[in-house]
């Protein structure tokens, strides 16, 4: 068969899968990519290996999901004084939900099995040390995975999305290209496979008509439900403020989808920042926070919903032209319509880029050149700063988040309960104030 001939098959990495915006399809993307490969008579390619790791992280996942719920709402009983019912799934009704979607996504997949030639194929990739082998602990699973696409490949054109920089030229996503030795294994074999690093920029090669629409103004009205959502303290907590919408470089790009009336949007809205912190005297430049996120957007009343943020990253030029990278990635972000707007969040990823210090580092230069922040307080007081320091020492800036660390971690058991540890700095305002300005003196060192 021809290339020409060939239909179309997307095989989705589990990294992909994962994602909330994509998450086993039930997205505003996920349904793109459905409404896509029906009219287009296109497959979803399935091997095995990503099928039994796509069911047991997204098992996983919503267990980790369950624990926080439960955990938040063991401190809701106690502020309110009284228990209401609510009711989350367990393991086995996890299971069963991930085995049913995939079942009734049937008629768009196409199953690859893991065979013994793939395993011993896999097998000479990482002895050869040829990508998508490397330093990672994958090796054998991508390895696998590609076979799968090479035995697709004989009968589809595959589009690949994977977020693994294995796959990709140089190790570098951004280039949406292949790895020579893959490209090459493709060529010998008459294939063709396309590379993506995630589902939008896949979408966009695969949609033929794009929607006609005025992107200038919903660009205004994603702006509109975000802008005062945003997380201030990313930029704040540095010494910059957001200063306004940089409307020529943000872009939307829309999708159709099987929902009527519905099209799902992938947008990136970029703010212009300013340095408060210098002001002037050695003033960073080129400022800018970068968010991305996907919503659906209803034709009938121009209306955004179901907005899910991917991340907020806010970047910028020191003095010297060193550059300097915070942000924060989004597990879930969920902000429901218009007027309501609710966030889940993933514990923040401590994205500073400048000055090259770790997190040891980091709180050692505050503990030698900041004491006089920690005079101000009780010895009791102090100890629990100290303690905090000593967490974010192990696992960077997830463990500031108040009040969810001191009663996540086991070390903050010997100061007492948590209205006890509140209780030694006024209320939990006050603290989460206070370890906001160590968060501020530890990004500043």
């Amino acid at each position: 068969m021809s290339v020409e001939q060939k239909p179309i098959c997307v095989v989705i990495d589990t990294s992909i899968w994962r994602q909330d915006s994509n998450l086993l399809l039930r997205t505003p993307m996920g349904s793109a990519l459905r409404y896509i490969l029906k009219q287009s008579s296109g497959k979803i390619g399935l091997p095995e290996i990503i099928e039994e790791e796509l069911t047991r992280n997204t098992v996983e996942q919503g267990l980790e999901a369950v624990e926080k719920i439960n955990k938040g709402f063991k401190v809701i009983e106690v502020i309110m004084g009284c228990r209401c019912f609510y009711e989350v799934p367990d393991e086995a009704q996890l299971q069963a939900t991930v085995t049913e979607r995939l079942t009734d996504l049937n008629d768009l997949i196409i199953r690859i099995p893991f065979t013994f030639e793939h395993a011993k194929s896999a097998l000479r990739r990482i002895n050869e040390k040829s990508q998508p082998n490397g330093e990672s602990n994958q090796q054998f699973k991508d390895s696998a995975i590609w076979e799968a696409i090479l035995t697709l490949s004989n009968s589809y054109i595959i589009y690949f999305i994977s977020g693994d920089k294995a796959f990709f030229k140089g190790k570098e996503c951004k280039t949406n290209e292949l790895a020579d030795n893959l490209l090459n294994d493709c060529i010998k074999i008459g294939g063709m496979v396309s590379i993506y690093n995630n589902m939008a920029s896949c979408l966009k090669v695969l949609q033929k008509n794009v929607p006609p629409l005025n992107y200038s103004d919903i660009i205004l009205k994603i702006d509109s439900v975000i802008n005062l959502r945003l997380k201030p303290e990313l930029v704040s907590e540095i010494g910059f403020e957001i200063a306004g919408l940089a409307m020529k470089v943000s872009s939307v790009s829309a999708f159709f989808t099987e929902m009527k009336g519905k099209l799902a949007l992938s947008f990136e809205l970029y703010y212009h920042c300013n340095d408060v912190q210098h002001n002037g005297v050695n003033e960073r430049k080129d400022a800018i926070l970068r968010t991305k996120g996907d919503c659906l957007y209803e034709l009938d009343n121009q209306m955004i919903s179901d907005i899910k943020m991917d991340f907020e990253r806010i970047y910028w030029v020191e003095p010297s032209g060193e550059a300097g990278r915070r942000g924060i990635v989004y597990a879930s972000g969920t902000m429901g319509g218009i007027e309501q707007v609710n966030y889940t969040f993933r514990e923040p990823v401590d994205f500073i880029r400048f000055p090259n210090l770790d997190w040891k580092e980091r709180v050692k230069k505050v503990r030698k050149d900041q004491q006089d922040f920690f005079k101000d307080y009780s010895k009791e007081a102090r100890a629990v700063l100290e303690t905090l320091l000593d967490k974010y020492a192990e696992e960077g800036v997830a463990a500031l988040e108040i009040p969810s660390s001191i009663m996540k971690y086991s070390e903050f058991e010997q100061y007492g309960d948590i209205f006890k540890i509140l209780e030694l700095f006024g209320d939990e305002r006050n603290l989460t104030n206070i370890v906001r300005q160590l968060q501020k003196l530890l990004y500043s060192v």
